[in-house]
């Protein structure tokens, strides 16, 4: 009988969401470009300017996290995301479970609130 092989990969899901238990995480990178034509409109260029960073991600938890932005990581492999949506997901094992989806770009990882008077 052979003997089993070794796996010296990551098991799980590495980063993490502070007082949530992640059950999975989906990243999505996705090009911004501006699209030049021509003259007859033909397609010319596509200048990229920015990357959006997406991410969708299920947990679990005692109570909803907050929806207008989240820190995966911590120190510094912190990464903020601003909230676009949570959604209850019902429930595992007693424990409320979330998705979250929530985006961010290099310049950009937080909302400003809109002063109201």
């Amino acid at each position: 009988m052979a003997a089993p092989t070794t796996y010296a990969g990551e098991y799980g899901i590495v980063t993490s969401l502070a007082n949530y238990t992640i059950e999975s995480l989906t990243e999505t990178s996705t090009p911004q470009r501006e699209v030049i034509y021509d003259q007859f409109n033909r397609r010319v260029k596509e200048i990229r300017y920015d990357t959006l960073q997406e991410i969708q991600l299920t947990v679990r938890g005692q109570n909803a996290p907050a929806d207008t932005g989240i820190t995966l990581g911590s120190g510094n492999s912190a990464v903020k995301f601003i909230v676009d949506s949570v959604e209850k997901a019902g429930t595992y094992n007693g424990l409320r479970r979330f998705n979250i989806r929530a985006h961010r770009t290099p310049n950009c990882e937080e909302e400003t609130a809109l002063a109201t008077s």
